[in-house]
Parts: C-alpha cells; sequence; structure tokens
C-alpha cells in the first residue's frame, strides 16, 4: 500500500563533503515509519516524458522523531533528484 503524500520544510542542510548533502525536513504531519524505510521525493525536473522526476532515499534519522526526517544525497552529474536536492534551501517546501 502507497503512503498518501506528505509535505514538508527544509529546515537544516549540511554538505560533509564535495557532492554529499545532509538534508534535514520538518513534516506538515508525524510521518509514521520504522528504520529501513524511504521517502519518494518529486522533483521540479521534468524528464523527457514531461512526468515529474521522483526519486526513493533512504531516511537515516531515528523513527522516534516522526515529525523531523533526516536523509543524504550524493550528486550525480545527469541525476535529475540528486540535481534537485542539491539545489533546495533552508525554508524549501518539499513534497
Amino acid at each position: 500500500m502507497v503512503a498518501p503524500p506528505k509535505k514538508a520544510r527544509v529546515i537544516r542542510i549540511v554538505d560533509p563533503c564535495s557532492g554529499t548533502r545532509c538534508v534535514e525536513l520538518e513534516m506538515d504531519e508525524a510521518l509514521d515509519f520504522v528504520g529501513g524505510q524511504y521517502l519518494i521525493v518529486k522533483s521540479a525536473s521534468p524528464l523527457a516524458e514531461g512526468q515529474i522526476s521522483k526519486r526513493a532515499y533512504s531516511i537515516l534519522s531515528p523513527d522516534s522523531q516522526s515529525r523531523r526526517v533526516e536523509w543524504v544525497v550524493k550528486r550525480l552529474a545527469t541525476g535529475p533528484g540528486s540535481g534537485y536536492v542539491h539545489s533546495l534551501e533552508v525554508g524549501d517546501p518539499v513534497e
């Protein structure tokens, strides 16, 4: 079963090394998840077929923090999803 879409806002960004970005989100509502689950993030990047790019990212934060979610993304030169994540700024909405 697919979970309904959730909305969040970027509250912290850390670039621990070149090409790697750690993003922390504050969810609009609690996100019930357990370790090992992932987020599917919509980017603003359209694919060749005209559809919006969606990518799955593993959740780093513990499941006890259901309103804050942290994930890390390595930048890929031609990756529409990673390009989107690396363009995010604190305060940006994420769906």
